[in-house]
């Protein structure tokens, strides 16, 4: 699932009332093993600069996208799960 991470200062619930508008999240139901699976999420950030999007399978995190760090997408070893780097677009 994709998460938008506050900045240390920033409460959770403030970030969410204020900068995030119309999250639709879109993942699979289900996949067969071995076969790929698009993952994607939309949103508005109204006047609030992005923080970061992370995903996760289970509780494990396996894509982190910061745009303040360098690089700004990052990918993590998760068991049953490998990311397509091609693939990845940011909007």
């Amino acid at each position: 699932m994709s998460m938008l991470d506050a900045p240390p200062d920033v409460g959770v619930d403030e970030l969410w009332v204020r900068s995030l508008k119309d999250l639709k999240i879109f993942v699979p139901e289900a996949v067969i093993m071995g076969n790929a699976a698009t993952l994607s999420c939309q949103f508005e950030l109204e006047k609030a600069s992005l923080y970061s999007v992370r995903w996760y399978f289970e509780s494990e995190e396996f894509y982190r996208y910061v745009p303040k760090e360098s690089p700004p997408a990052r990918t993590f070893p998760v068991s049953g799960i490998t990311v397509d780097h091609h693939m990845i677009k940011v909007l």
